[in-house]
């Protein structure tokens, strides 16, 4: 499911990028920030620790701008529904009225 949902976020990196999303990707001993593989991983459990305690073989979690957790689910999300979800947020709505659009 890990590499599913990984290509699923791939197609959509404009989107990601203009909703300015960071992807952490968390294993049990070592983390990476971004999508790319070949991306420095570096050690650390402390990510792992703090967001997946239950050690769940795959979560998914989004995180809002104030820190505080939106969403968390342990199947594949759609790149539209999390679209939707952000879009939603009164943060992303106001930068979108900002915008006019």
């Amino acid at each position: 499911m890990f590499e599913m949902q990984i290509s699923e976020l791939k197609r959509y990196e404009e989107g990601l990028k203009e909703r300015k999303l960071l992807i952490y990707q968390i294993e049990p001993d070592t983390y990476n920030i971004g999508l790319d593989e070949k991306d420095h991983w570096q050690s650390g459990v402390a990510l792992y620790e703090t967001f997946n305690p239950k050690q769940k073989a795959f979560k998914i979690i989004l995180i809002g701008l104030d820190g505080s957790i939106k969403l968390e689910q342990t199947q594949f999300l759609s790149a539209q529904k999390l679209f939707s979800i952000i879009d939603a947020m009164p943060m992303r709505r106001a930068e979108l009225k900002e915008k006019g659009n």
